[in-house]
């Protein structure tokens, strides 16, 4: 408060000097009557002797308006001011509390005094704390964008929005006037533009692709994996080629800010453009550092899911060329869920099993139900294996019907795992190999009967052989008669091949050897008569022979031998307890004699 009375000049000072707030006492004329020591420090820059002189000229850079309120506390008013601003000789910006008011001796205002206190400090501090508060507001408030932003990408399912939404977002978290999103094309190196807002035809047809080498903005930007910032279009060298079309687009900053996944492939980039020199803030840049893995996170599931769609795609054509293979080729197929535990059967698989499609659901069960007995233990235990190691499943067995009939099945199928290791999923095939089997056991048998007839076949060669040559005069005889009798077998043999199914009677054995010495029309020189006497296939080559033999000699030295010779030849069968005979005769100028073969009472058709 002003003083009402001054006390005497040397117990003011006293009392002043010691005061431990900054006060000035001045008269009239505004010279200094006293002043503490904290004014001295504060505002008088260092000054110590100061009494009587000016106020003014001590401190000079008093403001007119402090000049003003002096006058008025000396007309006998008191004034107060609180975080008063002003400028010190220094340059040096201060802010001071003050209150003014007049001191009195005698009844007269003898001049004023003045209380001052340098709050510089508190209000800086003050300003640097609100400062700071607005920092963290509007970085809060930018951080809340930032996250909207993210959350808005993320729902979104659609790659060509979400590059939308990712371009607007880079706009507002820069404050930029537009913008576009490249994206990569790994196959030729290039970026191509996915998405722009603002841009120029012109702009957009030359920028249309980009390569990684050139010194673009963007072409640094994906080279480099860095973010490229670009305050001044103009000022920037290496963008010397592409500014006449950068400055005909209106942009004169630039921010290229690479897209690249987790590991560091590159995706795309992200820029913003400016109409004016700019540079973005470091916070700015951070955030948007934060959004590019936002945006290489969205664009990463964009390409996952575009893949787990064709895959998906592929498996699904896959399965339906697979599905109509199987039904053409009328294969058995099953599909287990192991991780649900369902089954699922084409009709076959029902059908194989003795099953009416539909008549059960499809489970482990019903399957192993079906496989016969003596195979269940083996073609369990098999599957168990093929699961167990990792390893296809292939096996062989019968399967009993309701109806008793038994088929066999070869089955093949895979197991399918997951990244743990635990089994997911089982797709197999099962064929009906029944006649499969049926045809490989007539063809042993076949083999067998072949073996049999090769080995009969081979001994009577070798009999014809040695009779041969027991009864030949010469070589040359020998090999004569020798061939003659093996054309003769070569007949019963080719005979014997073209009716395997069928018994071959006795009038088919001479006929077929009388045709072989050239007698065709056998109406003329020979007779034949006989029963259809059917013959064991083990007695045809050795009766064939006996004819062959006995007809050679009726053209060589009997009635075939002349122009006027006639033969006969006729055959019968007779019958006796448990074996019939077949009497086979001719007559003619030389008789043939007579030939006796046992004969089973009862012909059967079967080739065997």
């Amino acid at each position: 408060m002003p003083l009402q009375k001054l006390p005497d000049e040397p117990q003011l000072r006293a009392i002043i000097k010691q005061a431990p707030v900054a006060i000035a006492v001045f008269g009239r004329e505004m010279r200094y009557l006293a002043a503490s020591q904290l004014w001295l420090d504060n505002f008088c820059e260092g000054e110590r002797k100061v009494l009587g002189r000016s106020h003014y000229d001590v401190n000079p850079e008093i403001p007119q308006r402090w000049k003003d309120v002096h006058k008025r506390a000396l007309a006998g008013e008191t004034i107060r001011q609180d975080d008063d601003q002003f400028q010190s000789l220094d340059g040096r910006t201060r802010w001071v509390s003050w209150e003014v008011g007049p001191w009195h001796r005698d009844g007269e205002i003898g001049g004023i005094v003045i209380f001052a206190d340098d709050v510089t400090a508190r209000v800086e501090a003050e300003e640097a704390v609100r400062e700071s508060n607005a920092k963290l507001a509007a970085e809060t408030k930018a951080l809340a964008r930032l996250y909207e932003a993210g959350s808005r990408l993320w729902q979104t399912q659609d790659l060509h929005q979400g590059l939308d939404e990712m371009l607007a977002a880079t706009i507002e978290l820069l404050g930029a006037d537009m913008g576009s999103v490249q994206l990569w094309e790994a196959e030729r190196n290039v970026l191509l533009i996915a998405a722009q807002r603002g841009l120029r035809q012109e702009f957009l047809e030359f920028f249309r692709e980009v390569s990684v080498t050139d010194e673009s903005a963007a072409g640094r930007a994906m080279r480099t994996g860095e973010t490229v910032v670009i305050e001044d279009v103009e000022r920037d060298e290496p963008l010397a080629p592409f500014r006449p079309v950068i400055r005909a687009a209106g942009s004169r900053a630039i921010v290229s800010a690479p897209v690249l996944g987790h590991n560091g492939a590159r995706l795309g980039v992200l820029a913003a453009h400016f109409r004016s020199p700019h540079r973005p803030s470091d916070s700015e840049l951070q955030r948007l550092k934060l959004y590019q893995h936002q945006a290489a996170n969205f664009i990463e599931r964009c390409m996952n899911e575009k893949t787990l769609r064709e895959s998906e795609e592929r498996f699904r054509e896959s399965e339906e060329r697979l599905r109509l293979a199987v039904e053409a080729s009328r294969m058995a197929m099953w599909d287990w869920d192991m991780r649900t535990g369902k089954i699922t059967w084409n009709d076959e698989q029902y059908h194989m099993l003795g099953y009416r499609v539909g008549e059960v659901e499809p489970d482990y069960a019903a399957w192993a139900t079906r496989v016969h007995p003596d195979d269940r233990a083996a073609a369990e235990a098999e599957l168990a294996s093929a699961l167990r190691e990792h390893k296809k499943y292939l096996n062989e067995y019968r399967i009993l019907r309701p109806d008793g009939s038994v088929q066999w099945s070869v089955a093949r199928g895979e197991f399918y795992y997951d990244d743990t290791g635990q089994p997911i999923r089982m797709l197999g095939l099962a064929e009906d190999v029944t006649e499969t089997r049926q045809q490989a056991e007539r063809q042993r048998v076949l083999v067998a009967e072949l073996q049999h007839r090769t080995r009969n076949l081979m001994a009577v060669v070798q009999s014809v052989a040695h009779q041969t040559m027991e009864t030949a005069k010469s070589l040359e005889d020998f090999a004569n008669r020798f061939d003659r009798r093996l054309e003769a077998l070569s007949r019963v043999q080719n005979l014997l091949s073209r009716n395997d199914t069928q018994p071959i009677a006795v009038g088919a054995l001479v006929g077929m050897e009388l045709e072989a010495l050239g007698f065709a029309d056998l109406g003329k020189k020979v007779a034949i008569a006989g029963p259809e006497v059917p013959l064991r296939k083990s007695a045809v080559q050795i009766l064939s022979l006996a004819i062959h033999e006995l007809a050679t000699n009726a053209l060589k030295y009997g009635a075939l031998a002349n122009e006027d010779g006639r033969l006969s030849a006729t055959w019968g069968s007779k019958t006796r307890s448990r074996t019939g005979a077949c009497c086979l005769s001719g007559s003619s100028a030389a008789s043939w004699g007579r030939c006796r073969l046992p004969m089973p009472s009862v012909v059967a058709t079967d080739a065997h």
